[in-house]
């Protein structure tokens, strides 16, 4: 992230408040209650598990699977910019 936008400081303020607030608040609303579970850190909750809970559509192997379809992609689109900007 913090290659896409050139700071790491910046990328820290975007990442932060996305993780702590905008993901909490995506989850009272209740339209979007089931695609928050594909968030990354709702994801990445769902690991840390020891036994699923049955109201979640994840469980830890899922969760594991979403959180590395995350990272992949934030590598992926940080060397798509890598390669448009610095080649």
């Amino acid at each position: 992230m913090a290659l896409l936008l050139r700071s790491t400081a910046l990328a820290l303020g975007v990442l932060i408040p996305f993780f702590f607030v905008i993901s909490t608040l995506l989850t009272t609303i209740p339209g979007l209650k089931t695609l928050t579970y594909y968030l990354p850190d709702q994801a990445g909750h769902q690991i840390m598990l020891l036994t699923p809970r049955d109201d979640t559509p994840l469980g830890p192997w899922t969760g594991l699977l979403v959180l590395a379809t995350w990272a992949a992609a934030a590598l992926f689109s940080g060397y798509l910019v890598l390669q448009r900007r610095d080649a």
